[in-house]
């Protein structure tokens, strides 16, 4: 889950990065084979690509998060399972 975590935000940094650099290049010049290129291109660019960016740190921290949260309730498990077996002289 850790390296799904952070493959999956890496991918997603990237793309947004991409987004970015796209935007930035599809608005440098208006050309009459793409009219709708130009400033409306370059913002659109760059707030879809921070909102990629904002978006894929976001999923690597719930997805880290979340495989932590399974070591936590393998944890309580482990220390419920000694306590019971303590508590009736098992070991």
């Amino acid at each position: 889950m850790k390296i799904l975590a952070v493959v999956v935000g890496a991918l997603l940094i990237i793309i947004g990065l991409v987004m970015i650099v796209a935007g930035a290049a599809a608005g440098s010049k208006t050309t009459p084979a793409f009219p709708d290129s130009g400033p409306g291109a370059l913002f659109g660019g760059l707030v879809g690509g921070l909102i990629m960016f904002v978006y894929g740190v976001f999923v690597a921290i719930f997805l880290y998060a979340y495989a932590e949260w399974m070591y936590v309730f393998m944890d309580i498990e482990e220390n419920t399972r000694m306590t019971n077996e303590m508590l009736l002289g098992r070991k």
